[in-house]
């Protein structure tokens, strides 16, 4: 099994696009796992912005499906346990998995972006990469996904820099608690040195250790995988009895320019807010469009209060406002010229 992970790996490095900055390579025989450290905790970073409870809550997620194989039966245990999960989802996984996507969406788990290519990118991959596959999902689940993971937790501040601006407001999700379910493979034998000799070939075990060693968390684990497909409603039946609960990561709007909106937590992009029940964002000249989205337009425009604010709108000369809260209106640029933009005030 572990060979047949490396062939993939040099298949993937063949496949995948390389840039003068930076070469790509791709570690599939990890998982996502980070290289052991017994000075460090599983995760590399669970973002405080999520604000999550981690006391004997378990957040379930799966990494790097769809898999025709396993999620349907990850998905029917999830269901019959009552436990929802975020799936990020790798882009290659997509094409031909579209139905099982929608089916995590109808049975109230999250649809996540996992990266288009499981591997470390460069700089220009991962800007093309990022906005590719959020609309792709988009146009699949009808809605924007709101969450990312690295894979192999290949976080860089840059990168955090563009997920926030394409609407990923909290960055990327790492994990508190690796199943390693892909180390103990289907063969059930684990190689990694931070299983201990008692767990080498009890991956059930060897969850519920770490699990009670952190006491709750965001857990890792692979839907691509036959044994956590398999020991899936075993493990959650463990942790029941043990008496944890299962949460869910916080839903909420990522938005863009034009979308509705209660509270700027709504408009998760660069500089966003909510003015009028509707997310535009200050501007002086132009401001910026997003694929699948219609033209913006900076303009002058009435706070409410008798004051004029510039900022982005959406422009409604040719399409509909797609605000409920906002109506066609007459405005100016910051040149002077008429502009017809979408506005809640």
């Amino acid at each position: 099994m572990r060979l047949r992970y490396g062939l993939l790996a040099l298949v993937l490095v063949a496949c995948a696009p390389v840039d003068e900055e930076e070469l790509v390579h791709d570690d599939a025989e990890l998982g996502d796992s980070l290289p052991f450290d017994e000075g460090k905790a599983d995760g590399y970073g669970v973002p405080a912005s999520l604000g999550l409870d981690k006391n004997r809550v378990v957040y379930l997620t799966f990494d790097d499906g769809p898999s025709a194989v396993h999620t349907p039966r990850v998905l029917d245990t999830l269901r019959a346990h009552g436990a929802k999960a975020t799936f990020f989802i790798t882009g290659g996984s997509i094409a031909g998995n579209e139905g099982l996507i929608r089916r995590m969406r109808d049975e109230g788990h999250i649809v996540a972006n996992h990266q288009w290519s499981h591997v470390i990118a460069s700089s220009t991959q991962f800007r093309g990469w990022v906005t590719r596959e959020r609309d792709l999902l988009r146009s699949i689940a009808g809605e924007m996904p709101q969450f990312f993971r690295y894979p192999y937790g290949a976080m860089a501040s840059w990168k955090e820099t563009i997920l926030k601006a394409e609407g990923y407001l909290d960055g990327g999700v790492g994990w508190d608690i690796d199943t390693l379910d892909w180390d103990f493979g289907p063969d059930g034998v684990a190689a990694r040195a931070e299983v201990p000799a008692t767990y080498k070939r009890n991956f059930e075990g060897y969850v519920m250790y770490r699990m009670n060693q952190r006491g709750g968390g965001v857990m890792l684990m692979h839907d691509v995988q036959s044994i956590t497909a398999q020991r899936l409603d075993s493990i959650l039946t463990r942790l029941e009895h043990e008496g944890y609960r299962f949460g869910e990561l916080p839903r909420r709007r990522a938005g863009f320019i034009g979308d509705d909106c209660e509270t700027d937590d709504d408009c998760g992009f660069a500089n966003g807010f909510c003015l009028g029940g509707v997310c535009t964002q200050p501007c002086t000249s132009t401001c910026p469009d997003r694929a699948g989205y219609p033209t913006t337009r900076c303009a002058r425009l009435s706070d409410g209060e008798g004051a004029s604010v510039q900022v982005c709108a959406q422009d409604c000369s040719s399409v509909a406002c797609r605000a409920d809260a906002a109506e066609c209106v007459a405005a100016t640029s910051p040149s002077g010229l008429a502009r017809r933009v979408c506005w809640g005030l």
